[in-house]
């Protein structure tokens, strides 16, 4: 940033004043206009291409953690083209990503997007430092340090807790304002590791009471099972169906069915069920008179059929059905050590953060306190206007 540079630049923008005639404002100006307008195509280039540069480093540490037992090591050293070369190799469409995965790569996500602000943050504040180190305290006052304050609001939307609300601007000088950006960032990072570990609780949470769901139906399955073998639940089940066909037998005595069934059940399954059933249903020819076949005959048989499903219960469906809740059970216990796996990871990443940087939490702690003060005044402010209302309505009843 030479002054043959800078009386360059501001001749091709029309500025006939050489710069070393220009105040410590114009200059400062100047030279914030150059540092934009030199670095606006890496600048662009980094906003067009950050998130995809981020999303690349992000799918194929997804893609490398998942073969590095094949190949026993990872990749070093490569660069963006040959990234999504890469990923375009080793992604398998047909891939689901568990639970466990998810969680993981969002937290990663969010601590790329994190590092990718707090990078373009600095770029503007470093570009700030210098303008404030050319004219001191009057470059405040400036077009071009205005115009920095916004784009660093714009970049890093979390600075706006620091904005002076009497001028809309940032408070403090260049320094100050670094402090600001390293705070957000670190609240930034912090949110990401504890995001995390919430998610991660929550799968574990989920996993378990699905857990208990499947075994509680392995247990009934199993209890159907062994139940239906058994001799006395059999013996049970056929009272259950002499009793209803007895029953039935006493209404067709009413009747002119001119019919003759047999004694037990047994006998009549034997010899006559067929011959009932078609007579009943309207099916064939049959001997038997049904003319007087009414409601009562009808809800009697019904029951008779009702309890024979019941002595008839096919076991091979429970059977089915409980070799795919183990099935399931088994899959879900992978789940659960998978989330639980990376709960662990998760907390101990966060923790590890925590130690490092004791100042995130502190300010997460603070930024919680003050939301949770807000809070508290809206809904005393609602109360008030309650009690208000409430004495107007007294007012208008007395």
């Amino acid at each position: 940033m030479s002054v043959a540079n800078l009386n360059a630049f501001a001749l091709e923008k029309g500025m006939n004043k050489a710069f070393d005639k220009m105040s410590q404002a114009e200059q400062a100006t100047l030279r914030y206009q150059y540092l934009l307008e030199a670095t606006k195509d890496a600048q662009g280039d980094f906003a067009r291409t950050g998130d995809s540069f981020s999303n690349e480093m992000r799918k194929l540490q997804t893609n490398l953690d998942r073969i590095k037992t094949e190949f026993g090591k990872g990749l070093l050293g490569v660069v963006t083209p040959a990234i999504s070369l890469l990923n375009n190799v080793l992604s398998d469409k047909s891939y689901q990503y568990t639970t466990a995965e998810k969680i993981m790569q969002e937290r990663d996500e969010s601590i790329y997007d994190a590092k990718a602000t707090y990078a373009q943050s600095l770029t503007i504040v470093n570009s700030m430092r210098n303008m404030e180190q050319e004219s001191g305290e009057a470059v405040k006052a400036t077009k071009a340090w205005q115009e920095a304050l916004e784009n660093l609001k714009n970049v890093m939307p979390g600075l706006s807790q620091y904005v002076d609300l009497t001028s809309d601007a940032i408070m403090g000088n260049a320094e100050r304002i670094k402090q600001y950006v390293d705070t957000v960032n670190g609240v930034s990072l912090y949110g990401a590791h504890d995001t995390a570990v919430t998610d991660a609780q929550a799968a574990v949470d989920e996993t378990e009471k699905q857990l208990e769901s499947l075994y509680a139906r392995r247990d009934y399955l199993n209890s159907l099972i062994a139940g239906s073998n058994a001799e006395e639940v059999k013996a049970a089940y056929h009272d259950v169906v002499e009793s209803a066909y007895q029953s039935f037998v006493r209404t067709m005595a009413g009747t002119d069915a001119n019919y003759t069934f047999a004694n037990t059940f047994d006998e009549f399954f034997a010899s006559q069920y067929d011959e009932v059933d078609r007579a009943i249903r309207g099916v064939g020819d049959s001997s038997i008179n049904l003319f007087d076949f009414g409601d009562m005959q009808a809800a009697a048989w019904s029951k008779l059929t009702e309890a024979m499903s019941l002595q008839t219960f096919d076991i091979s469906a429970a059977a089915e059905e409980l070799e795919d809740v183990n099935r399931q059970i088994e899959e879900t216990n992978d789940a659960l050590s998978e989330n639980q796996t990376v709960l662990a990871r998760a907390t101990a990443e966060r923790e590890s953060y925590k130690r490092a940087h004791p100042e995130a939490e502190e300010q997460v702690k603070f930024n919680e306190a003050i939301e949770d003060e807000k809070k508290a005044l809206e809904d005393l402010k609602t109360a008030l206007k309650d009690v208000d209302t409430y004495r107007l309505q007294q007012g208008k009843c007395a």
